[in-house]
């Protein structure tokens, strides 16, 4: 556990980098996938569940569909013989039809530890619109325009403005929303001068496989998780 202080292997010059050593350390909140968007184009956004791929994409971004419940599938299994390199975010499905006590469970492998992240669903989601999300990135894109929460709006890179939403508490175990439960809309930035930057650093292998309790495509692509990964 703990941070990983090494040179940049990114490349091109001076500097140090400072990593992550273990995946449960990430950052965590979940999302109101309705009115969650992301960037897919220099001036372009779209909303998170029909822009999945657009969420973690190349070099080394994954998507898989959950088929089965309570069963693993695989979104990433790579084997580096150039140094490792870093795993950056993390796309939770969502829980279609989800009650009180479903769970979702994340299970990476990296150079031979294992390591677990569970979460429990701590309101009924009928339609699996909130899902969790770990990783370095910029989560908050409301803007204050006033002390009043009622007023309180969203930027997403200039192109849109969403109102506000509420939410009763948070809606998963160790999960926490960026509003605290009860502010603006939320933006996932995708290219990485803007949003997912450092993480975890492997040395040669990372596999990363997602279950949950209940699966659905009912809605927003509930049962869809995913992974970014860069390689040296």
């Amino acid at each position: 556990m703990g941070i990983y202080l090494g040179s940049n292997a990114l490349g091109g010059g001076g500097g140090g980098g400072a990593f992550l050593t273990d995946p449960r350390e990430l950052s965590r909140t979940y999302v109101y996938q309705p009115r969650c968007e992301v960037k897919n184009t220099e001036s372009g956004h779209v909303f998170i569940h029909n822009a999945i791929a657009y969420m973690f994409y190349t070099p080394r971004g994954a998507n898989v569909r959950l088929s089965a419940v309570d069963t693993y599938t695989t979104v990433q299994d790579i084997t580096s013989s150039n140094g490792g390199g870093i795993l950056h975010a993390l796309l939770f499905p969502s829980l279609y039809g989800g009650q009180i006590g479903d769970t979702i469970t994340c299970r990476i492998t990296m150079d031979g530890e294992e390591y677990i992240i569970s979460t429990d669903l701590t309101i009924a989601d009928s339609q699996g619109t909130y899902r969790p999300i770990m990783g370095n990135l910029i989560l908050d894109g409301a803007a204050v325009t006033s002390t009043s929460a009622d007023t309180r709006v969203q930027n997403n890179f200039g192109n849109s403005y969403r109102a506000t939403w509420t939410s009763s508490g948070a809606n998963y175990t160790g999960f926490t929303s960026p509003s605290g439960g009860s502010l603006a809309y939320t933006y996932v930035p995708t290219l990485a001068s803007q949003g997912s930057m450092g993480g975890v650093k492997f040395n040669e292998t990372l596999k990363i496989e997602f279950k949950a309790d209940r699966i659905g495509a009912g809605g927003y692509q509930c049962d869809t998780a995913a992974s970014f990964v860069t390689t040296f």
